[in-house]
């Protein structure tokens, strides 16, 4: 990506290409979010059991 805009900046592109790209891959990352988990729930923490909270 550092390659990629420091060629879009010698040509006279500017910032554009960059952030069209950034804003891309965030909404591609959305959209695969959305199709792989469709229905995202908060978790009952009742239900969770024992009630240990693995953290690192």
């Amino acid at each position: 990506m550092i390659q990629f805009q420091a060629y879009a900046l010698a040509h006279g592109w500017g910032y554009r290409p960059a952030l069209a790209i950034c804003a891309g891959s965030y909404l591609a990352a959305l959209l695969a979010i959305h199709l792989l988990i469709p229905r995202i729930v908060p978790i009952d923490e009742r239900e969770r059991g024992d009630g240990l909270v693995v953290a690192h």
